[in-house]
């Protein structure tokens, strides 16, 4: 599962405040002409963990983006990746938390 990790800078903890994302689903949305990333987010330093959505490749979701999406609630509907993607939400659970794992 691809991921990256960066800190936010802001001083929730001595070390700042650090951020896992994961790639979740990569699909091309025909409905907007343009990809649609759907990741999992995981504030570590806060214990958050929510879904988000980016109409854009993940290798082009940035850190700014991110934030804005966290500080403004913007989370992702699951049910959708399922519904309109078919995607299995217990295997994807299931991704997420070993790769959290290093397994």
């Amino acid at each position: 599962m691809e991921k990256f990790t960066f800190n936010s800078g802001r001083e929730y903890s001595v070390d700042g405040q650090i951020i896992d994302i994961y790639k979740v689903l990569a699909a091309y949305d025909t409905a907007f002409d343009t990809p649609i990333t759907y990741v999992f987010m995981h504030d570590t330093t806060r214990t958050i963990e929510e879904y988000m959505v980016f109409y854009c490749d993940f290798d082009d979701i940035t850190e700014s983006q991110i934030m804005t999406a966290y500080d403004g609630y913007q989370y992702a509907d699951i049910a959708v990746m399922r519904d309109r993607y078919g995607v299995d939400l217990d295997a994807t659970r299931s991704a997420i938390r070993n790769a959290q794992k290093g397994a």
